[in-house]
């Protein structure tokens, strides 16, 4: 497998727009003490990039659902007094479709990063180093 860091994308949280128990801004504590719903890694294998940043600072967070699906986890957010973290441009697309906002998260949290992933024997493929090269163009036209 050939992984490349593709871009990384700054995370934000949801809440929906009735959740008072949540303001605009979260400092790490309010984070933590916050409902979540978490987006599950399919393997399960793995800590979140979420839960080991929260480690270091002696934190844990209280998961009421775990959802392999952002469309899914964003109506639990709407129906409940959860927050979900998630990359910013898909959060806006849900402000558009639901009753949630933006909310800051913790400084503390770190980018997603994320990666493009290849099987070695296909990586001189026409139609792989094509797609490769249309989603490369694609992340430096996002980081302008």
């Amino acid at each position: 497998m050939i992984q490349t860091l593709w871009m990384d994308e700054e995370l934000v949280c949801l809440a929906a727009t009735h959740n008072v128990r949540v303001g605009d801004v979260l400092n790490i504590g309010q984070f933590a003490d916050a409902l979540h719903v978490e987006l599950a890694d399919i393997s399960g294998l793995r800590p979140s990039n979420i839960d080991s940043c929260l480690v270091q600072h002696g934190l844990t967070r209280r998961v009421i659902s775990k959802n392999l699906n952002y469309i899914a986890a964003a109506r639990v957010v709407a129906l409940t007094e959860a927050i979900m973290t998630l990359p910013r441009q898909m959060a806006e697309r849900f402000v558009a479709m639901l009753p949630v906002r933006l909310v800051e998260p913790p400084k503390e949290l770190p980018a997603l990063k994320m990666t493009l992933i290849q099987h070695g024997l296909y990586a001189n493929d026409p139609a792989n180093r094509w797609l490769y090269q249309v989603l490369t163009e694609f992340a430096n036209d996002f980081r302008r």
